[in-house]
């Protein structure tokens, strides 16, 4: 029961998470916050990747251990994801 409380839980954190970053991509590009978002920028993925910025930032609060994955032809025009650690 307390696994599928948990599972309800991350499956509604993500959805939130997706529905932001879909409005989120039509703002104007800002500077990076974090690490990651300024790899992604620096690699080429533009279009989003202040709102995977600000998500990765509102989720570690400041520096963070972090894999970032793309699509390496044409980034801009795919997801990429973003794996973080931080100690509590």
């Amino acid at each position: 029961m307390r696994g599928m409380r948990i599972n309800r839980i991350a499956g509604t954190l993500l959805l939130a998470c997706g529905l932001f970053t879909q409005s989120a991509c039509a703002e104007a590009d800002a500077a990076a916050q974090t690490q990651s978002g300024q790899q992604l920028r620096e690699n080429g993925f533009k279009t989003c990747a202040h709102a995977v910025d600000d998500i990765a930032h509102f989720v570690f609060k400041g520096d963070f251990a972090f894999l970032n994955l793309w699509n390496q032809t044409n980034i801009d025009k795919h997801s990429v994801l973003v794996t973080g650690a931080k100690t509590y």
